[in-house]
């Protein structure tokens, strides 16, 4: 799964016939890439090699929950994913997802709500969707305030990363500079308490198969700065802004139901 996720390019080829045939695994390995449809049959291929049963899925990545109440047709799906069976347990992979974490056991499933099997009964079949147990990003920051006058305080915050979150920070982290994500969270401190310093370099630890990723920053508050604009009487300490998934509805007066997407579990210490 690994090798055809992260050393296949994703490169979209719709045009013509390339908008529906995949093309053959072989000319996808020589090329070096391909579109969903062509990684989604390279890895089917690449498993049945291996005695795995696995089968191409269509999906749809915008309206996949709400496919069991289209109509069928072709223009109902936008994306291929894999089907795979060992035993009695049904595996959901998407060749596209780049640099995905985990084994067998705990990687992120794809959930696109219902998939269609191209070699199935004909019959849409739904998506296991994730529940969370635990959180999967976690940011612990502590505070150590000076113990006399004139003296610094500093900071050191630990994010946790787990799952489809530790991918993503994983995505993100090959597109951006250590340093670049640095000045980010410096930034984010830097309006909370104004005139802090990174204390050290960005500390980022993964382990990729437990598809988990861990971040450590250290920072400084200067004694001058904490004296500056009240910091010292009146210092504030706020959970850490963890985002949000909430989609925001086009209509004004809308009144049909609106799709939250899959369930999340964050926590701030």
């Amino acid at each position: 799964m690994r090798l055809v996720q992260d050393e296949i390019r994703y490169v979209s080829l719709s045009m013509g016939s390339g908008s529906y045939i995949p093309r053959d695994p072989a000319t996808v390995v020589q090329s070096g890439f391909g579109d969903c449809k062509d990684k989604a049959l390279l890895l089917t291929s690449a498993l049945a090699r291996l005695g795995v049963s696995a089968q191409v899925a269509l999906a749809d990545l915008d309206h996949g929950r709400a496919l069991d109440q289209h109509l069928p047709a072709l223009r109902n799906f936008d994306h291929a994913i894999v089907k795979a069976t060992i035993g009695t347990k049904a595996y959901w992979l998407d060749a596209t997802n780049y640099l995905q974490g985990g084994d067998a056991s705990n990687f992120p499933q794809p959930d696109y709500g219902f998939a269609l099997p191209v070699f199935g009964s004909g019959e849409l079949e739904k998506m296991p969707s994730p529940e969370p147990k635990s959180p999967t990003i976690k940011v612990a920051e502590e505070f150590f305030f000076p113990d006399k006058p004139g003296g610094q305080l500093t900071l050191s915050v630990l994010s946790t990363h787990e799952g489809a979150d530790a991918d993503y920070m994983r995505s993100k982290l090959a597109s951006r500079s250590v340093s670049e994500l640095s000045d980010a969270y410096l930034q984010y401190y830097s309006k909370r308490y104004p005139g802090i310093e990174s204390a050290a370099k960005l500390e980022i630890f993964d382990n990729r198969d437990g598809d988990i990723i861990n971040i450590r920053e250290s920072y400084r508050l200067p004694a001058q700065a904490l004296a500056a604009n009240d910091l010292a009487k009146n210092f504030s300490i706020k959970a850490a802004d963890l985002g949000t998934d909430l989609p925001t509805p086009t209509t004004v007066d809308r009144a049909g139901p609106v799709s939250l997407g899959s369930p999340v579990y964050r926590r701030p210490a």
